[in-house]
């Protein structure tokens, strides 16, 4: 067992643990169960068993051969041999075992009888009905005649309070302890429906809190699921369950969720300290003469670039609601032997997304509308640019790097500006979640919410509360303030304070200047001069257009973009109709003779550049204005030629990201790196906008 730092387990937790280890079956993937309030030292040992990896054959051995195993074993012994004997296919995914020290045995020495075990069974990605059969078999597995009979009223009873896509997705059985405890876990809840769902199951708890405290996880993790635990048909107390999608080393929104814990009064600081010093991995270099000999036979086994090690993960983090009772805290964090090969790992293929026309302009906006809803994770926010300062080591499109604020506010104010009600709806939501990121307190949003704010993403979220008509939050005045902190005299935008410089060179690990980025930026100002169209950075567009109509940016490729967004800002600004005019002319030229507007930085047709020349004739041209019409509608029916069956376009909105210390975009070219949004989905609202023809500050 790899040793623990002591503000985790004390000397008689680990012997205690040591004790029920060596009475279970030797495997090497183990995981323990941690309270994080001060004082409350108990550590639960928990086993697991992965159907695929031939682990199902061992443990179905030892319990074979366990004399006088008692009838709990009995059950856990028939649920392993049944998936053994069925193979992989059955939809579970691992089997976990919790075990309990039952009578007065002490902790010294412990046989197999001695242990009561919590049976806990992972399934499958399944829809909704496999799912419920799945828990169904697995509890007439466990339980006899009877406890199987109730234990099924209650699962049918979860499944039933479930919306799509919520599914059971795993169940556990105690059956080592004095009461006939179930529990249900409840996955992919969408955030804003979990109230629903909890009045549904008749829990008779807090739940304005326990919402509240699921958007804290949210704000941070990737997925939560909802544990249930019902005891004679009801649910007593329910967990939330928050997990990372990146398990292999450390994600760097542990940090941050850890101290929104200890902020909470959830958790004491040293065991936070102590868990972030846990992951990491330990190979038979490290210790040679006490690796194990069966995994030295493994190794023997497998091709000589492939080394075994044992590697340390945290798993997830589980906030506790009781009625009557304060809400409690524990970690999840464990151990497993896993292979790495020597060889650096290929990214994964792309499966292109077949093409799939559509018909006419309200087709396509209903269908990328679609695209957009079904594409929010499970706290109502988006998340795209998923490899932008990803790394080398962490595997592609893990989501801690990803872009969600700026994402998500730049994407709410596309839906915003739809008349369908599940749209705006989704928007308001997304301005919800948005408004309580940060703590609350800080003004501005980034680019995620690990960077520092900038007046780019501040912006579309203040342009996102204007589109809503709901521009009066404190903390939209906070951000205002912000920005106004970020503009020159002369109305030019800065992207970043020179402030944040030090914040984000620790974050991206890049010391030096940072002179560039926290200069002023053309295409920030136009995003910020769309929310006073004749204020100052209106102005300062009109003194920085480019000769030949056009307006250039600092973070992007495509000059389409800030010539767009100033074109949606001047359009309302007096005494710009001439640079107007120009800027359209420009859109206008762009746009050959198919449609398509032919990006040389994407090296083809373009939808992003395409859908932005198109926004910029919408929003600034006049009905007089036959030539340019004419090019907007050819922009118009290239997009809805050019749409993809998901509903979304080709991703082709390139972020250009310039040497930290280059004012001028061009001047370190080896320094410049570009991303693509890699689902789309930034494409897909630019398109979107273009297509209703909404501005981005229309309501």
């Amino acid at each position: 067992m790899p040793a623990m730092p002591p503000a985790l387990i004390d000397a008689d937790a680990r012997r205690s643990l040591a004790a029920v280890a060596a009475a279970l079956p030797p495997f090497h993937q183990a995981g323990f169960e941690c309270r994080l309030e001060a004082g409350d030292d108990d550590v639960d040992l928990q086993q697991g068993f992965p159907l695929r990896g031939q682990a199902l054959g061992p443990l179905v051995r030892f319990l074979a051969a366990a004399p006088d195993r008692g009838p709990s074993w009995d059950a856990v012994h028939r649920l392993a041999a049944a998936h053994l004997k069925a193979g992989a296919q059955t939809g579970l995914a691992e089997i976990w075992l919790e075990p309990d020290v039952v009578g007065d045995s002490g902790d010294s020495e412990l046989d197999l009888e001695d242990l009561g075990p919590s049976v806990f069974a992972v399934f499958d990605p399944l829809d909704a009905d496999a799912s419920l059969n799945l828990a169904v078999d697995t509890v007439r597995t466990l339980l006899p005649g009877r406890a199987a009979t109730d234990a099924e009223t209650v699962l049918r009873r979860c499944a039933a309070a479930c919306d799509t896509p919520a599914r059971i997705s795993h169940v556990g059985v105690m059956l080592g302890r004095g009461l006939p405890a179930l529990r249900v876990h409840l996955s992919a809840i969408p955030l804003h429906e979990l109230d629903a769902h909890v009045q549904r199951l008749g829990w008779p708890g807090d739940r304005e809190q326990l919402c509240s405290l699921a958007a804290t996880l949210l704000d941070h993790g990737d997925e939560l699921v909802l544990c249930l635990d019902v005891l004679d048909g009801r649910v007593m107390r329910i967990g939330l369950e928050c997990f990372f999608f990146q398990k292999q080393g450390l994600d760097p929104r542990w940090p941050p969720l850890l101290a929104r814990l200890v902020e909470l009064g959830l958790s004491s600081e040293p065991k936070v300290q102590a868990l972030l010093t846990w992951p990491g991995a330990i190979s038979p270099l490290d210790i040679p003469a006490q690796w194990p000999d069966d995994l030295i036979v493994q190794a023997l086994s497998h091709d000589v670039d492939m080394l075994g090690i044992v590697e340390r993960r945290l798993s997830h983090i589980k906030l506790t609601c009781t009625p009557g009772l304060a809400p409690s805290a524990k970690a999840y964090f464990g151990y497993g032997h896993v292979r790495m090969s020597a060889r650096p790992a290929a990214d994964p293929p792309s499966r292109p997304v077949p093409p799939a026309p559509a018909t006419t302009v309200a087709g396509a906006i209903d269908a990328a509308t679609e695209r957009l809803l079904d594409a929010r994770n499970q706290g109502g926010l988006w998340r795209d640019f998923f490899d932008r300062g990803r790394p080398r080591d962490i595997d592609r499109r893990v989501t801690g790097y990803a872009s969600d604020e700026w994402v998500s506010a730049y994407i709410a104010t596309a839906l915003a500006g739809m008349p369908r009600v599940d749209a705006r709806t989704a928007a308001r939501h997304a301005l919800g979640r948005l408004l309580a990121r940060r703590g609350g307190a800080r003004p501005g949003w980034g680019y995620h919410a690990l960077l520092p704010a900038d007046a780019d993403t501040t912006a579309w979220v203040l342009r996102l509360a204007e589109a809503l008509d709901g521009g009066h939050h404190e903390r939209l005045e906070a951000a205002r303030s912000f920005v106004a902190d970020l503009t020159d005299p002369d109305g030019a935008v800065h992207t970043y304070s020179e402030d944040a410089a030090g914040h984000l060179a620790e974050f991206l690990a890049m010391p030096g200047s940072y002179a560039g980025w926290c200069a002023a930026h053309t295409c920030v100002t136009a995003a910020v001069a769309a929310l006073e169209p004749d204020g100052a950075s209106a102005r300062h567009l009109l003194a920085v257009q480019d000769a030949d109509g056009s307006w250039s940016g600092h973070w992007w490729d495509d000059d389409e973009y800030t010539t767009a967004r100033a074109i949606e800002a001047l359009a309302r600004t007096a005494g710009a109709a001439d640079a107007v005019t120009r800027g359209v002319a420009w859109c206008a030229g762009r746009i050959g003779d198919d449609g398509a507007v032919r990006s040389q930085a994407h090296g083809g047709p373009s939808p992003f550049a395409t859908a932005l020349a198109l926004h910029g004739i919408r929003a600034g041209v006049g009905a007089d204005d036959d030539e340019a019409s004419a090019a907007a509608l050819r922009a118009e029916r290239w997009l809805c030629r050019h749409q993809l069956s998901d509903g979304s376009w080709e991703p082709s909105a390139r972020l250009r990201v310039p040497a930290p210390a280059a004012r001028d975009p061009f001047e370190l070219p080896e320094q410049t790196l570009t991303y693509v949004d890699d689902d789309g989905l930034f494409t897909t609202a630019t398109v979107l906008a273009a297509l209703s023809g909404a501005a981005g500050t229309r309501k």
